[in-house]
């Protein structure tokens, strides 16, 4: 039976591109007697490279051709042929059109890290990667697979040179995945580009709270920050806004302490970066804005000197800005590094609370913290029983 041309796909390729296979579909594609005879394929004139083929399709790889547009044949030897009613349109591009990848970068975070061998990627992170030969605005097909895995959301952000996709989980802790960014009918980029190292989620990080979260500019605050897998050991960054904070004290795996960079005012992120450069990826920020926001803690009553205060005293601490933002039984007061109890926020001017026991009598830093604002301090002298 003579071969019947169907159809062949795809119809516009780079024959000059890394991957130029057509599939050609039809019938009586093949002959089965005595011997098979497996059929010849020509893109205008010159042979297409056999791959495979039952009776019903043919794949193989068409010849590099120059720009143009070219019949394909299909010639099974002494039983017939079979013309394609539609020509195989070549674009004649050459290996400088293949995608390349040349950088790699995460957007989670605006403390964006190179994603190298030592900086740690996971499952979900929006990936950037910068290169050529992407394709336009439009181009909706590409993709983008990180270690054979594909990433999901691809596309092309900025013509030619910039595409985005969210990488996928990967169950390994710890692996080297190679990226590569495919076009169709063009080729895709090589292995050896470039590739991004993912390693176990609870490696990573996590920030669940801070404390202030309101800064004055130009202040040199302390900020606090609560969450999981802060590093112990080596040197921990914290960063705010683009900056780093001065005199970083991890407290533990799950606290620590740093003084807050100087920033004009506006909201700003904080990324905590371990020493294998593993950070964060929670959006967590702190503001920093001018004018009376602060408590401000005017009096401590009973009058402090000469009278010690005793562990149990009822302190009685008067001033402003203790129940702005509507925060009222939230405020914290300390005396030294003891937590008072029964803290009352009685209204904007008062707080009341006990205080607690210390060892001898001694001076001692109050704090009056209200979350959310700041915190104001003032100096007593408390005793024992």
């Amino acid at each position: 039976t003579s071969p019947v041309f169907g159809t062949f796909t795809p119809t516009n390729l780079v024959t000059r591109a890394a991957t130029r296979d057509i599939t050609i579909a039809g019938t009586g594609l093949s002959v089965v007697g005595t011997n098979v005879i497996y059929p010849v394929v020509t893109v205008g004139g010159d042979v297409c490279t056999w791959k495979s083929n039952t009776a019903i399709q043919i794949i193989c790889t068409a010849p590099a051709k120059d720009a143009g547009s070219y019949p394909v044949l299909v010639v099974n030897s002494d039983v017939g042929s079979a013309l394609s009613t539609v020509n195989l349109t070549c674009q004649g591009a050459t290996a400088t059109s293949l995608p390349s990848v040349t950088g790699i970068f995460t957007t989670t975070t605006t403390a964006a890290k190179a994603a190298t061998s030592a900086n740690y990627l996971r499952g979900g992170d929006v990936l950037t990667i910068t290169g050529t030969n992407f394709g336009t605005l439009s181009t909706a097909t590409n993709t983008i697979t990180v270690g054979g895995d594909a990433c999901t959301n691809a596309k092309v952000t900025t013509a030619d040179t910039q595409m985005t996709c969210t990488l996928p989980a990967k169950a390994v802790a710890t692996t080297s995945a190679a990226v590569i960014v495919t076009i169709p009918y063009v080729g895709y980029s090589t292995a050896a580009d470039l590739s991004v190292t993912y390693k176990a989620q609870e490696s990573f990080p996590t920030i669940t709270g801070r404390s202030p979260s309101i800064f004055e500019p130009l202040n040199g605050d302390i900020l606090t920050i609560t969450g999981s897998s802060f590093a112990t050991t080596g040197t921990v960054i914290v960063n705010v806004g683009g900056m780093n904070c001065t005199g970083v004290m991890v407290a533990s795996a799950g606290s620590l302490n740093s003084t807050a960079p100087d920033m004009s005012a506006g909201s700003y992120p904080i990324v905590v970066i371990n020493p294998d450069n593993t950070y964060n990826r929670e959006s967590v920020l702190v503001a920093y804005q001018s004018g009376d926001y602060r408590p401000i803690v005017s009096q401590v009553s009973p009058v402090i000197q000469p009278k010690h205060l005793l562990g149990g005293d009822l302190l009685t601490i008067t001033g402003t800005l203790f129940n702005d933002n509507d925060v009222k039984g939230m405020a914290t007061v300390s005396v030294g590094d003891s937590a008072c109890t029964d803290v009352m926020v009685v209204s904007p001017t008062t707080i009341t609370c006990i205080v607690p026991a210390v060892s001898a009598a001694s001076s001692k830093v109050v704090v009056v913290t209200i979350p959310d604002t700041g915190y104001s301090t003032v100096t007593a002298v408390v005793a024992t029983h």
